[in-house]
């Protein structure tokens, strides 16, 4: 049997009403990085197979594929924490769980390394620090509504960051995601601070342009193609079973060494 498929863009603006009327006659359904507590109830309500990509349901009724994200973010922090370096930075945006998980998976490194955790001192939460140090509400509210850009709005925050000493108490930055660190590479080069010289820095992701930084960036890599077929496969069986059991995935991360982390002693 051939199947139809569809795609549609939730954005911001997107009512309820309007998702409703595209899902209705869907047989099944993947969500990629869409986890509304909204939307799901609605999924649920009309009894559609399934599957989130990159996101959760709090209440397991969906079942859902991730990146293993507290996975890569301790490999990230481990890698930093192995190379010597004792005073780790994470940049961040709290305003989603596969964030959290990475913040999760940065305190669980420091922990295993014997290396102190403040909240206060080792996490620059891009949104807060918006909000309570710039006192910018209105980028605030962009970065937790996702309107800030793929950076979380880093490139508006992180010449500011930099500039009030932020970074001078660490030697070493884990960035939540490839994006955040391609905006501190170019706050730090403004700035004069080498990398991997003055200050090291991880990403996470591994995007193509990631190879093309100055230094290329170190970063956890997904594969995405695995992801996607994994997920597929979940969906099929979702379809197929009247009564499958709600799964939580996740899938392998892996290490990539690049030029933007150097050992501390080579500082």
């Amino acid at each position: 049997m051939a199947l139809e498929l569809d795609m549609f863009l939730v954005k911001k603006h997107t009512s309820i009403d309007q998702i409703e009327s595209k899902i209705t006659h869907s047989s099944a359904i993947l969500l990629i990085g869409i986890d509304h507590p909204h939307i799901l109830d609605l999924l649920k309500k009309h009894k559609i197979p399934t599957v989130i990509i990159n996101g959760n349901d709090s209440g397991m009724g969906i079942s859902s594929i991730s990146p293993d994200y507290t996975l890569g973010a301790q490999l990230a922090t481990g890698e930093l924490a192995k190379l010597g370096h004792s005073n780790i930075k994470l940049i961040t945006s709290q305003h989603r769980y596969s964030l959290i998980q990475r913040s999760d998976g940065f305190r669980h490194a420091l922990e295993a390394h014997q290396l102190s955790f403040d909240p206060q001192d080792s996490i620059l939460d891009l949104p807060i620090y918006a909000r309570d140090v710039m006192k910018n509400d209105e980028l605030y509210q962009r970065i937790i509504s996702g309107q800030a850009g793929m950076d979380f709005g880093a490139s508006e925050i992180l010449d500011h960051a930099v500039e009030n000493g932020v970074f001078e108490d660490c030697s070493a930055v884990f960035c939540v995601c490839d994006m955040v660190a391609y905006a501190l590479l170019d706050s730090f080069e403004r700035k004069a601070i080498r990398v991997p010289y003055d200050k090291s820095v991880i990403g996470f992701d591994n995007l193509e342009m990631s190879t093309m930084t100055s230094p290329p960036l170190s970063t956890i890599s997904t594969n995405f193609v695995d992801l996607a077929k994994a997920a597929l496969h979940m969906l099929i069986k979702e379809i197929n079973q009247t009564h499958a059991f709600t799964t939580r995935l996740s899938v392998g991360v892996e290490l990539v060494r690049r030029d933007s982390v150097a050992e501390f002693s080579l500082m």
